[in-house]
Order: C-alpha cells, then sequence, then structure tokens
C-alpha cells in the first residue's frame, strides 16, 4: 500500500516520474505500448506504480542494481525452448541510494507498487588520539 509523503526540497522537479523515463513508454505505432509507470519522489522513500494489465507477477522481473531499478515484462514461454521473450525493458535512475533489503514489492489486479527506502548512512562516533 502507498503511504503519503509530505513534500520536501528534496523532491524538487522529481514529484512525478513518467514512462518514458523508464523508457517503458512511448513505444513506436506499430509497437505494444509499455506499462504505464509514474511514481514519486520523497524525502525518506520512492513510489513507484506500473501498471500491467493482462500480466501476472510472474511476468515481471524487478531487479535493484546501486541506483538503477531494472523492470522487464516476459511474455508467454515459447513452445520449443520454454524461454521466456522480453516484451518491454526499463530502467529508472534513482536520485539517491535505497535499502535494497527492504524493498517492498506488491501485485494487485495488474498493478505492481514499488516502495523503495532510502539508505541512511551508518552514523558513529570516531575516537580522535593525541599524537603526542
Amino acid at each position: 500500500m502507498m503511504r503519503p509523503h509530505t513534500q520536501s526540497p528534496l523532491s524538487l522537479g522529481l514529484d512525478l516520474l513518467r514512462a518514458t523515463e523508464f523508457g517503458l513508454g512511448g513505444a513506436a505505432p506499430h509497437q505494444p505500448q509499455g506499462p504505464r509507470v509514474t511514481g514519486r519522489v520523497g524525502a525518506d522513500a520512492i513510489e513507484v506504480r506500473a501498471e500491467v494489465p493482462g500480466h501476472g507477477p510472474g511476468d515481471l522481473e524487478l531487479t535493484l542494481e546501486g541506483t538503477t531499478l531494472h523492470l522487464t515484462l516476459l511474455g508467454e514461454p515459447h513452445a520449443d525452448t520454454g524461454e521466456r521473450e522480453k516484451l518491454h525493458e526499463g530502467t529508472l535512475r534513482l536520485p539517491y541510494r535505497v535499502d535494497a533489503d527492504s524493498v517492498e514489492a506488491t501485485f494487485r489486479h495488474g498493478l505492481l507498487e514499488v516502495v523503495l527506502h532510502r539508505l541512511r548512512p551508518e552514523r558513529r562516533a570516531i575516537p580522535v588520539q593525541s599524537a603526542e
């Protein structure tokens, strides 16, 4: 479930992520249209939504590599090889590092919702020793 976020200076110009930035929208007229992808960048989390009607959670591959989120939409398995064709691939460069262990991805009624929580750097005191 998507949680509301208050606006912050960090989200200036990044409130809505558009499908064309994700590389999934704007297909040529002779190609099938990719998922409609939108999102919101908040101070503590990034929320991404992808509409993929007619597909299920097993048709999606979602990976995180550094500050890049990859989304691949897979087609039906080929009868000969069993391999699945990649119908659409897209990447989204995130504005900050996220905690890969706390990413939440849910799929319901053709809607993929992903919440990526900001990775906060560990803070610890560093003792200063005398050089005398």
